[in-house]
């Protein structure tokens, strides 16, 4: 019977690391609709429940940025901490007249 760790190494080949080497990846940012403004959210726990941390940023049409948050969250779930951080950003948006 193999565990999941055993059945992961044995799937890639040892002497084959263009697995790693030739793969890229594309990371893109995507500027919101003119006169909209867009929301980044992040949150994480150490543990599930555990203690969390959150984080967020709002940019304009142009990508500038407008607001930007940050804290800490004593004992949560993973769910609960990425879920409060939209929250807390969409609250920083209402409270600074960003509607859109």
């Amino acid at each position: 019977m193999c565990n999941l760790a055993e059945e992961i190494y044995l799937a890639f080949p040892r002497n084959d690391v263009s697995v790693l080497t030739n793969q890229k990846d594309i990371i893109n940012w995507k500027f919101p609709p003119a006169g909209t403004s867009k929301l980044h959210t992040d949150g994480v726990s150490r543990g599930n429940p555990g203690r969390g941390s959150i984080g967020g940023i709002m940019r304009d049409d142009q990508g500038r940025w407008q607001r930007g948050y940050y804290g800490k969250i004593d004992n949560c779930t993973s769910l609960f901490v990425e879920l409060e951080s939209i929250r807390r950003g969409m609250m920083l948006a209402m409270k600074k007249g960003i509607e859109d």
